[in-house]
C-alpha cells in the first residue's frame, strides 16, 4: 500500500464529488476595472478591487487553440477544470495571424477558427484563468517557432545575415508592433482580469536565457529593450496583472518574474528576490518524431516533482501539454514532429481522460487543501526526518498561534525497497516539537521511494502520497475488449497523376533558374513542403564509352524522392530502407538505377536543449546506366516533415531542400572526376485535390505521386458526439497528404520507429505510461517508450466536424483523399470510430481486426 488505506480513500471520495466545489472555487472573480493580479517573493496575488487579497496556487494546464477545433475547445476546457485545475495556458502564433506581411494592418487575431477571443471567452465560461504567452517566439515544436517566414526577405544587417530575437532594429520594430497588437486587442475585448476577463499573467519572449550567450551584447541588449516594452506597454494600458519569462536566470528585467521550464524544477530559485518561484513548463510527456518511439511520462514521477516543487515553495505550475491536439496545417517545427502533438499529455490527442488524468486529480485537490495553509505561513527550512535507515526531508508550514498547518514528507530514494514507515504516534509528537527519533508500531503509513506525502492541515487522517494510483472506471482497459468500431472498406477507389516536375510553361512566374539550388522556404514563402527542382542541362557526353551517370545530392533536409524520365527511381525517405542507422545500401527500385543513401547524423533521440535538427542531412547517389536511344531527364521533389523552431541563428540558417547542391560522375573506363551541377530550373509544389474530372478506376496499388480518392463508409454507430473521436487508419500506405471531406489532416509517414534496448523500457503500444510506473528515479524523454517497432503514427485524428461537413459522398459516407508520394495500398485504408483514446487506437490488434467489404 502507497499510504495509508483510509487517507486514500478520503481523498477518493473528496474527487469524486468535488467538481461543482471546484467550479466555485476557481470561477475568477471578476468585476470590471477592479481587478489585479500582483505578486510578492511568496506568491501571486488576486485582488478584487475591494480590499479582498487572496494568495492561489496557480494550477494551469497548456492547450493550444491551433491545435484543436472550435467545437473541441469547450469539452476540453471542462475536462481540465474538473481535473483540478484553475488556469489554461496558451501561446499567440504570430505566422497564424500574420501568414503575409501585415502592410499596416493587425494581425487577424480573430479569424475562423483561430479566434483567440473566443477561446479565452470560453475558458472564462468553465471557470478558468488564463495565461498569455505572445512571444513573439514561442518554440512549442511549432513551425520556425511561430515567427512569420516574410520576416526573412525584411530582417537583412549591413553583413546580410537577418537578425531576429536581437536588438536589431528592424526587429525590434516588428515584434514590437505585434506584441503590442496582441495587447490592444486583449485590452479592447474586455479579456484581461483587470477588465472583467480571464487573463491572469502575459509572457514577453521564451527560453531566451538558454540561446542569449550566442548574440553577445546584442542579446543582453534586446532583453533590456522587452524589459522597457512590457514598460510601455504596461502605461499605455494600464496593465494590471504580471509579466513573466521563463528561462532567464541572469538578466531578467525589473517587474518581470523569471520561471522555470523541465522535468523538474524543485531546485530552480527566481532570480529577484522580489519574485514568486513559476514552473512555466512541467514536462508532462515529449513530444514524438518521425522514425521514433512514442515517449511517455508516468503520473508518479510528474506528480512527484510538482509536489516537491511546491514543497518546496513554489507558487505557479503550468503543464506542457495538458492536451497537446493535432499540428494542423502542416504547421509542426523540427524535428520532424509527426502529425500528431499527443504528448502523452493527461488529456490525449481526441481529449479522451488518460489513467494519469485521475492521478493528477487527486494531486491537484490535495495541493489545493494544502495551499491555504502553505501561503499563509513563510516558507520553512527543509528539515531531515529519520525514517528507520533513510532520511526522508519534512517541509513544515506552520503559522504559529493559529492551527493554519500543511506538510510535504519527502522521500527521493531511487530503490524499489526504500520505503519510509512513519506513525501517526510519531507524527503527533513531531508536531508537538518532540523527539522525532522513536519508532512506533501502530497505525503506520508508508511512504514509498520517490514520492512526496501532502498533508492538508497536518492531518495524518487525509494524507496523499504522489505514487497513488487512482483511476476512474472509464479508464480502466481490458486486452480482450474492442474499443474500435471499424468503417467497412470501400470498393472503389479512383486515381488521378500529380504531374512531375517543374511546370513547363515559360510564363509560370513561380518557376525560378539558378546556378545553384534555391532554398525550398524561399520557393514556397513558408506556406508548403515541397519544392521541385531540375537541373537545366546534364553535362552528358555523345560518344558510346559512358555507360552509366553518377549523380549525388548533397545536403537532403528533409527528404528527396528523385524521378528520372518521370519515373520514381530513389529517395531518402527512410520507408524504404531496411535501416537507418550510418551509411545504407538500398535495393534498386528500378532496373537501371542503384542507389545508396548516407544520414548524418543517424537518427537518435533529441534532448530539450539540442539546437539542430536529429532528422540529419542526408547525401544521396543515384547511379543511372545510359541508354543510346534516351537521355536521362532529372526531377527531384525536396520534401519537409517540419521545419527548425529552436536554437541560435535557427531562423536564419533555416535552409531546406537542396542544401549543398549537387554533382555528376560519368563513369566509364577511366572512371572521370565528378563535376558540381550548374543551371537549376525549381518552383514551389502546393499540393491541390484535382478536378473530379481528372480521376479515373484504379486499383488499390498507388504509383508515386498519385492522388486517390473514395468514399469512406462511416462507422456503423457513427454520430457526431464529445466522448468518441474518429481516425483516418493508413496502414498500408507510406509518405503523403491526407483530407477527408476537404479539410486537410495532415501529413502521413508510416514509418517504423526504431527502438535500441539500452534507450529505456518500450511497453507494448496498447499501454500508457502507467506501464512503467513502477520505474522510479530521473524521466528523460527515452525512459519509457511506446510503439517501438510499429509506425510512429498509423492512425490520424479526424475531428467530429469535419465529417460533418459537405462532401460529393453519399450520407454516411466521407470523401478521403491522398496524395501519396512513392507508392502505396489503399486496401486497408478506413475511418475508424475511436472510444478510448490514442494509445489504443495506435494498437496494430485492434486496428487489423476483420471487417466485412462494403
Amino acid at each position: 500500500m502507497a499510504t495509508l488505506v483510509r487517507g486514500l480513500f478520503a481523498l477518493g471520495l473528496f474527487c469524486a464529488c468535488a467538481p461543482s466545489a471546484a467550479a466555485a472555487s476557481t470561477t475568477p472573480r471578476l468585476k470590471r476595472g477592479l481587478g489585479r493580479v500582483s505578486f510578492d517573493a511568496r506568491s501571486f496575488v488576486f485582488e478584487d478591487g475591494f480590499g479582498h487579497r487572496e494568495r492561489k496556487l496557480i494550477r494551469a494546464g497548456s492547450f493550444h487553440y491551433p491545435r484543436a477545433s472550435p467545437e473541441e475547445w469547450p469539452s476540453i476546457f471542462r475536462a481540465m477544470r474538473q481535473g483540478g485545475l484553475n488556469a489554461v495556458e496558451t501561446l499567440i502564433m504570430w505566422n497564424v495571424h500574420s501568414p503575409t506581411k501585415p502592410d499596416g494592418g493587425e494581425p487577424q487575431l480573430d479569424r475562423h477558427p483561430y479566434n483567440v477571443t473566443l477561446f479565452l471567452e470560453q475558458a472564462k465560461k468553465e471557470g478558468l484563468y488564463a495565461i498569455v504567452r505572445i512571444g513573439p517566439y514561442i518554440c512549442a515544436e511549432w513551425e520556425l517557432g511561430g515567427i512569420p517566414w516574410w520576416l526573412h526577405d525584411l530582417e537583412k544587417t549591413s553583413h546580410g545575415m537577418s537578425a531576429i530575437r536581437t536588438n536589431d532594429t528592424t526587429w525590434e520594430k516588428l515584434s514590437d508592433t505585434f506584441v503590442t497588437a496582441v495587447i490592444r486587442h486583449l485590452h479592447a475585448k474586455d479579456l484581461l482580469f483587470s477588465e472583467g476577463g480571464p487573463v491572469i499573467m502575459l509572457q514577453i519572449e521564451n527560453e531566451y536565457g538558454n540561446i542569449e550567450s550566442s548574440y553577445g551584447e546584442a542579446g543582453v541588449r534586446y532583453v533590456q529593450h522587452l524589459g522597457s516594452t512590457v514598460n510601455r506597454l504596461n502605461r499605455a494600458f494600464s496593465l494590471r496583472i504580471p509579466w513573466i519569462m521563463c528561462q532567464q536566470p541572469n538578466d531578467v528585467p525589473s517587474g518581470i518574474v523569471n520561471t522555470c521550464n523541465g522535468f523538474y524544477c524543485d531546485e530552480f530559485e527566481p532570480s529577484r528576490s522580489d519574485s514568486p518561484k513559476g514552473w512555466t513548463e512541467v514536462w508532462s510527456g515529449w513530444f514524438t518524431a518521425w522514425g521514433q518511439p512514442r515517449p511517455a511520462r508516468p503520473a508518479r514521477d510528474t506528480a512527484f516533482a510538482i509536489a516537491r516543487f511546491v514543497a518546496n515553495g513554489g507558487s505557479f505550475f503550468n503543464y506542457y501539454m495538458y492536451y497537446g491536439g493535432t499540428n494542423t496545417m502542416g504547421r509542426s517545427g523540427g524535428p520532424g514532429i509527426i502529425t500528431s502533438y499527443d504528448y502523452d499529455a493527461p488529456l490525449d490527442e481526441y481529449g479522451f481522460k488518460r489513467p494519469k488524468y485521475y492521478s493528477l486529480k487527486a494531486l491537484h485537490f490535495s495541493l489545493e487543501r494544502a495551499s491555504h495553509a502553505t501561503f499563509k505561513a513563510s516558507r520553512p527550512q527543509p528539515r531531515t526526518l529519520p525514517l528507520g535507515s533513510l532520511n526522508v526531508t519534512l517541509m513544515l508550514y506552520r503559522t504559529e498561534g493559529t492551527d493554519s498547518c500543511a506538510a510535504y514528507i519527502i522521500n527521493a530514494a531511487t530503490k524499489a525497497s526504500d520505503t519510509a514507515i512513519l506513525s501517526k504516534a510519531r507524527w503527533n509528537r513531531i508536531l508537538q516539537n518532540e523527539s522525532m527519533n522513536q519508532i512506533e508500531t501502530e497505525d503506520v503509513m508508508a511512504i514509498p521511494p520517490w514520492s512526496v506525502t501532502v498533508l492538508p492541515d497536518c492531518d495524518f487522517d487525509k494524507a496523499y502520497n504522489t505514487a497513488d494510483r487512482v483511476s476512474s472506471s472509464a479508464s480502466k482497459l481490458s486486452g480482450d475488449d474492442t474499443f474500435i468500431t471499424h468503417s467497412a472498406i470501400p470498393t472503389r477507389w479512383v486515381c488521378s497523376n500529380e504531374p512531375i516536375g517543374v511546370p513547363n510553361s515559360t510564363k509560370d512566374s513561380s518557376v525560378v533558374h539558378s546556378d545553384s539550388p534555391l532554398n525550398l522556404l524561399d520557393l514556397t514563402r513558408g506556406t508548403a513542403d515541397y519544392a521541385w527542382y531540375e537541373p537545366t542541362s546534364l553535362p552528358l557526353p555523345h560518344g558510346n564509352n559512358v555507360t552509366s551517370v553518377r549523380l549525388t545530392f548533397d545536403g537532403i533536409l528533409d527528404y528527396a524522392n528523385v524521378f528520372v524520365n518521370e519515373s520514381l527511381v530513389a529517395t531518402t525517405l527512410h520507408a524504404i530502407n531496411s535501416g537507418i542507422d550510418g551509411t545504407i545500401p538500398v535495393s534498386p527500385l528500378r532496373p537501371h538505377v542503384s542507389q545508396k543513401l548516407s544520414i548524418f547524423p543517424p537518427l537518435r533521440m533529441q534532448k530539450r536543449d539540442e539546437a539542430g535538427y536529429p532528422w540529419g542531412a542526408s547525401s544521396l547517389t543515384v547511379t543511372i546506366k545510359l541508354s543510346p536511344a534516351s537521355r536521362p531527364n532529372v526531377q527531384v521533389l525536396a520534401g519537409r516533415l517540419g521545419t527548425s523552431n529552436y536554437g541560435p541563428y535557427y531562423f536564419e540558417n533555416a535552409f531546406m531542400g537542396i542544401t549543398r547542391g549537387a554533382t555528376m560522375s560519368l563513369l566509364d573506363a577511366k572512371n572521370t572526376s565528378s563535376v558540381p551541377i550548374v543551371g537549376w530550373r525549381q518552383a514551389g509544389f502546393f499540393p491541390k485535390i484535382p478536378p473530379q474530372s481528372s480521376f479515373s478506376s484504379c486499383t488499390s496499388h498507388v504509383a508515386a505521386m498519385t492522388w486517390t480518392k473514395a468514399c469512406v463508409p462511416l462507422p456503423p454507430t457513427y454520430r457526431v458526439s464529445a466522448s468518441y473521436g474518429f481516425g483516418l487508419v493508413l496502414s498500408g500506405m507510406r509518405k503523403g497528404q491526407a483530407f477527408v471531406n476537404g479539410r486537410y489532416i495532415g501529413r502521413f509517414f508510416l514509418l517504423n520507429a526504431q527502438y535500441a534496448p539500452s534507450q529505456g523500457t518500450c511497453v507494448a503500444s496498447c499501454q500508457g505510461a502507467e506501464a512503467c510506473e513502477d520505474r522510479i528515479g530521473s524521466f528523460q524523454p527515452w525512459t519509457c517508450l511506446k510503439g517501438c517497432g510499429e509506425p510512429s503514427q498509423k492512425v490520424y485524428k479526424i475531428p467530429a466536424d469535419v465529417l460533418n461537413s459537405s462532401s460529393s459522398c453519399d450520407v454516411h459516407h466521407a470523401e478521403v483523399v491522398l496524395l501519396e508520394e512513392i507508392g502505396g495500398d489503399t486496401s486497408d485504408v478506413r475511418i475508424v470510430e475511436v472510444k478510448s483514446g490514442f494509445d489504443m487506437v495506435q494498437c496494430d490488434r485492434k486496428v487489423s481486426e476483420v471487417v466485412d467489404e462494403m
